[in-house]
């Protein structure tokens, strides 16, 4: 006691530096104690433990797993940081929140996090956001005001019990964010989807700026047609979203083709085929450039840089169409060496279920014409929601889905009703349409439907522990006019129907485009005409460029049909 009354101003100075010296501590504390309520809303309530934990125990060794967890806290804590620091404490919420939203969207819709896959498609089509909010906003709701409330109460809980911190604690974030980034990617496995959900959109964003696929120039034909092209207009229809095995004519009992199972011997059907993903975006750059199965994924980015079907069309007709059915992506002009026609630029008031019966009228009247010609189609076909896909009078099946909460039994009856109106119907108007000309159309889809398969309402664009029905299509072959029957009767394989993929399209086209087989044979895969062996037939979920987003190479197998009866499985 005597010391320190003799000493007051000693004990004072002491004293200070001793509260000085527990403020940083104090912060620290702070930080560790919200980073612990977050790592805990994320896991509980944000759907990402199913990915961390995968990481963690299937795809890592011990030192990765402890890596990537240490990886994962300190993102978190740099999350922490930033809603600590007052000055920034607001915006970073907003902006944190965004993302949790972002993620819990997609995490209920397709069972997986944002990722690049998802920011592509989004890019592509973006005039689809309201369709989108309509068809799974109930499903949906309930997981964002869940997310709202419980982001937006611990926010709360930290401004009113958690002192705020110094703003050079900036620093220290900006560390554990780049850090957390950079081994995460390292030591994640394919599961870099295992970010905080408050972080994740914000790397998809930026990586898929920095480390976009390859734009430059395309290679030229590597060949030349060695005679005339096997009729005077030749036709690929890509439709969008048809599933193949749940169509009548490849054996569902289902009448959603009446048209097309009255007219089955006059034309070629290959069964239920495998697409090249589940994805219409990389579906479509990989037909255009011939891709092979094998070459899943597409690593050195043949579909960027190799010569597509339009540049060796091109070679062997005297016009070449591209026909784009779908929302107003202008970005596509540049990539296709075509005539290009975009349906909606040109047609804005159409109804949805309308635009394909358009495409009928340029089709009609791109074969009147005494020129030799190839068009690529893509058609509407049967995008979500479905129930914008076809007239009201159409509707031949019911209960249909109404936005509601998610029922197999509904969402499969506006599917057919979809498949009747945009397959069936499309086929039987534009088949009369073009009678007696001398026509070859080729008709396949981009990716097939989930319709509700494991309880998750997400069709397609999944990545991990998918159905083989997202990549289950059909693939059909017509003439339009007596010879042409008679000569594809003559090219068909009955042993193919069932054995054939997406890759067996693009040497197809070639080849009814006059060129030789030998050469087609030594760039590209076998056509539809060759004889196919019965082998594993695969397809890619995931990045096809094997980017900046994981991907897995898929066994098809024919997916189990639905069963109407088990109303949400």
């Amino acid at each position: 006691m005597a010391a320190l009354v003799s000493h007051p101003r000693t004990y004072k100075v002491n004293d200070t530096r001793m509260i000085r010296l527990s403020k940083p501590f104090t912060e620290f504390l702070n930080i560790l104690i919200l980073t612990a309520l977050l790592i805990t809303a994320d896991w509980s309530c944000f759907n990402s433990q199913t990915f961390v934990f995968h990481a963690l125990i299937f795809e890592s060794t011990r030192a990765k797993a402890y890596l990537f967890l240490a990886s994962y806290v300190a993102m978190t804590a740099a999350v922490a940081i930033l809603l600590l620091i007052r000055r920034i404490a607001w915006v970073a919420f907003l902006v944190t929140l965004l993302f949790v939203l972002v993620n819990v969207t997609y995490s209920k819709v397709n069972g997986a996090p944002f990722s690049v896959l998802d920011l592509e498609t989004f890019y592509r089509n973006w005039g689809l956001t309201s369709q989108a909010v309509s068809m799974y906003w109930g499903a949906i709701i309930r997981q964002l005001a869940t997310a709202i409330a419980v982001y937006g109460t611990l926010f709360a809980l930290s401004r009113k019990f958690l002192r705020p911190i110094s703003i050079h604690w900036i620093v220290v974030a900006c560390l554990a964010l780049g850090g957390g980034v950079a081994h995460t990617i390292r030591t994640a496995g394919s599961h870099v989807k295992a970010f905080p959900q408050y972080v994740e959109p914000a790397y998809v964003i930026f990586y898929d700026a920095l480390f976009s696929a390859y734009s430059g120039p395309r290679d030229q034909p590597y060949f030349v047609p060695r005679e005339a092209p096997r009729c005077q207009h030749l036709i690929f229809v890509m439709d969008e979203s048809v599933r193949g095995d749940l169509l009548e004519i490849n054996g569902y009992p289902e009448h959603n083709t009446p048209y097309l199972k009255t007219i089955q011997k006059y034309y070629l059907n290959y069964g239920v085929a495998s697409s090249f993903t589940n994805s219409s975006l990389s579906s479509n750059e990989s037909l255009m450039a011939g891709l092979a199965m094998d070459e899943l994924p597409d690593v050195k980015q043949k579909t960027r840089h190799g010569p597509q079907v339009f540049d060796y069309a091109k070679q062997a007709v005297r016009q070449v169409y591209f026909i784009w059915g779908q929302d107003k992506y202008e970005g596509r002009q540049k990539r296709v060496n075509a005539q290009v026609k975009i349906l909606r630029a040109e047609f804005p008031a159409l109804k949805t279920y309308q635009q394909d019966r358009a495409i009928i009228d340029y089709l009609d009247k791109i074969t009147a014409a005494g020129d030799t010609s190839f068009t690529w189609v893509n058609k509407w076909g049967c995008h979500f929601d479905y129930e914008a896909d076809y007239p009201p009078e159409q509707t031949h099946r019911t209960p249909v889905f109404k936005s509601a909460k998610p029922v197999r039994t509904e969402m499969l009856n506006s599917y057919f009703n979809c498949l009747e109106w945009a397959v069936d119907g499309f086929l039987q108007e534009l088949l009369s349409r073009l009678e007696g000309r001398d026509v070859v159309i080729v008709y396949t889809s981009d990716h097939g439907q989930s319709i509700m398969e494991k309880g998750v309402p997400g069709t397609h664009n999944r990545t991990f522990d998918i159905s083989a029905s997202q990549a289950s299509v059909p693939v059909l072959v017509f003439g339009t006019n007596a010879h042409t029957r008679q000569l594809l009767a003559l090219w068909f394989r009955a042993e193919s129907a069932g054995r054939v993929s997406a890759e067996q399209i693009f040497p197809t086209l070639l080849w009814i485009l006059g060129y030789g087989d030998d050469e087609v044979n030594s760039r590209y895969p076998r056509s539809l005409f060759d004889h196919l062996p019965d082998r594993p037939r695969v397809f890619l979920s995931g990045d096809i460029w094997a980017l900046s987003a994981p991907y897995v190479r898929n066994i098809f197998r024919l997916p189990d049909p639905p069963d109407r009866a088990a109303g949400v499985p």
